[in-house]
């Protein structure tokens, strides 16, 4: 009779049967209702944060055997937002990082900002194309993830472009000019240029 109710088996584990009369687990429900969902919220979210989550770490687990799962929309946003607080936070200092490194290394006021203008650019520009061109409006860790791999390649690209221009140097030789200042300024321009070019085809 007990193996014919769905309800009941789903509680116990999966070995459970006639020939295994015993479970591992035992689930245990707690029904709460739905008239004040304001205090509901908050009494979940009290209690996910003093006793789950603090007993998913094994240094702090008081309960070890215990495991702690809910079917709550409201909890289940409580976590992933606490986890995209978490990554935007690394992600934050993983920004101040990348920008000490690229100020180390291009050691021109004029260069990093224009450099990390373009980097932080590439956030809203890529959230443009999520966002009205693939109609995905909800921001998930995903798209937290990928601001580490933005940072990286164009951190990458910052350092790549740096060293492609500095290595034309010899390629192009600024030539003595022999007339007046101004010329000799609008040859430098050119011979910048001609750098710059041949640096970002590289």
């Amino acid at each position: 009779a007990l193996l014919g109710d769905k309800h009941s088996v789903w509680k116990l584990d999966p070995n459970f049967s006639e020939d295994n009369l015993a479970s591992n687990v035992v689930r245990t429900f707690f029904w709460l209702k739905k008239d004040d969902a304001a205090t509901t919220n908050a009494f979940l979210e009290k209690l996910y944060r003093e006793l789950m989550l603090p007993n998913q770490s094994k240094r702090k687990n008081t309960y070890p055997d215990m495991v702690y799962t809910w079917s709550n929309v409201h909890m289940e946003e409580v976590e992933a937002n606490d986890a995209l607080n978490h990554d935007v936070m690394w992600s934050t200092a993983s920004i101040i990082f990348v920008g000490l490194m690229i100020f180390l290394k291009v050691r021109n006021l004029f260069v990093f900002v224009f450099a990390m203008l373009g980097l932080i650019l590439s956030f809203f520009s890529a959230y443009y194309w999520v966002s009205i061109n693939f109609d995905i409006q909800q921001i998930t860790l995903l798209h937290v993830s990928s601001l580490f791999v933005m940072m990286g390649v164009g951190a990458d690209d910052i350092f790549l472009m740096v060293d492609s221009f500095n290595h034309t140097e010899l390629e192009f030789e600024e030539e003595e000019v022999e007339d007046d200042h101004g010329h000799q300024q609008e040859r430098n321009r050119e011979i910048i240029r001609k750098r710059m070019k041949s640096a970002y085809s590289t």
